[in-house]
């Protein structure tokens, strides 16, 4: 990721020029995000409908006045890199008023096969809080009332159509997401109606009983209908498209109904925010693809040094070991030699025989443990297998002689 950094006279005359929009992609953020910092740097932007209005009739441009708080004076955004934005979204051709509108048509004609396959499962769709559900039906991610099902798969119908021209596919996932491949790379994608939450009419209160207890007040029974209220979801008829991916910048992911706007008229809006969504999100997997394979490269050092520790550490314990074996096997020759000259001249000639035979015994054993000097001995590697004690490494020494 990068910074781009402008004051705000730079801005502004930037806003003046041309559409919102165009400058957007330009810096590679979203419109909306470029909007609010414009707002919050106190710079006036064009009313609505301006760049559609001839030149001789647009109102004039208003001053920039200047700001107290010099920490406002500048705009900074977060954007991609431009070396990991792919060549389909630096030459995307920008978005004017020159461009013609993607028409979606008021009656569905030789639909799509994933829209045809939606209009089938309808037979088998369940109804909750409004909204119709597939199921198991492995279809388009689609969650709407009954009365905006036709115009969602309109919606998705053109939507489909004219990203396909451009090189584009979709499919569903065996989990039932609806993948958007926008030049090879894959967003999961899915169209909703808007819930609003509203409250449950009261039914009328029961009627009064025509005999009461005698210096009893009635009340009408705790489960009694009475009682029961609260709130319900209702469908708006509101729709919004969304890019269901997580970037690492600041980029638009969802297109909804307004008061002034409707879905329909933003499909072209909607695929070059898909190009600039699918290079974020390609973005962020190459970035975590590189974290991963520096992470394992750390852990596979991490592994190394403590095989080497651990190697050390057992030819330390068999260099002691050796040591201990030869020092005993020096101290029995020694004794045994101490007693054939000092004990044995001294004893008659019956214990005599008793002791050299013992001292051939005692040699014996003092044999085995006489280290064998040959070229195993010298080797400074071991096999060490599955080497680890625990899940917690090595034992650790904190003097490797008394190891």
């Amino acid at each position: 990721m990068a910074t781009v950094e402008f004051s705000r006279e730079e801005m502004f005359e930037k806003i003046w020029s041309r559409p919102a929009l165009q400058i957007a992609q330009e810096i590679g953020v979203s419109d909306v995000a470029l909007l609010k910092a414009c707002r919050r740097a106190s710079i006036p932007l064009p009313g609505r409908g301006y760049w559609a209005k001839p030149v001789g009739r647009r109102p004039s441009r208003p001053k920039l006045l200047p700001l107290a708080d010099e920490s406002r004076t500048r705009l900074s955004f977060h954007v991609l890199d431009a070396d990991s934005i792919p060549k389909i979204v630096k030459h995307a051709a920008p978005i004017g008023p020159t461009e013609p509108p993607i028409v979606v048509p008021d009656k569905l004609v030789r639909p799509h096969t994933l829209v045809a396959a939606c209009m089938s499962a309808l037979k088998r769709s369940t109804t909750h809080d409004g909204l119709l559900y597939f199921g198991d039906a492995n279809v388009l991610d689609i969650r709407v009332s009954k009365e905006s099902m036709d115009r969602a798969l309109r919606l998705m119908d053109t939507l489909i159509k004219n990203s396909e021209a451009d090189d584009n596919a979709w499919s569903i996932s065996p989990e039932g997401k609806t993948i958007f491949y926008v030049h090879g790379q894959p967003l999961k994608v899915f169209l909703r109606e808007k819930l609003t939450r509203k409250d449950r009419e009261r039914p009328p209160p029961p009627p009064r009983p025509s005999k009461t207890v005698r210096g009893s007040d009635w009340v009408p029974n705790a489960v009694d209908t009475y009682f029961l209220s609260g709130t319900y979801l209702a469908p708006t008829g509101v729709l919004f498209f969304q890019i269901d991916e997580w970037t690492d910048v600041r980029t638009q992911r969802i297109w909804s109904d307004t008061r002034n706007t409707v879905l329909e008229e933003r499909l072209r809006d909607i695929l070059a925010g898909a190009k600039l969504a699918a290079a974020a999100v390609r973005a962020r997997e190459e970035r975590l693809e590189a974290d991963r394979k520096e992470w394992a490269r750390k852990a596979a050092e991490k592994e190394a040094a403590a095989r080497v520790d651990e190697e050390t550490r057992r030819l330390r314990l068999k260099l002691s070991r050796e040591v201990e074996y030869w020092e005993r096997w020096k101290r029995i020759e020694a004794f045994c030699a101490w007693i054939e000259r000092e004990i044995v001249p001294t004893l008659a000639s019956e214990d005599a025989g008793a002791a050299m035979a013992w001292l051939a015994w005692a040699r014996e054993q003092g044999e085995v443990l006489r280290p064998v000097f040959d070229a195993s001995f010298f080797k400074l590697t071991l096999e060490l297998g599955d080497w680890r004690y625990s899940e917690y490494g090595p034992p650790k020494n904190h003097g490797w002689w008394a190891a």
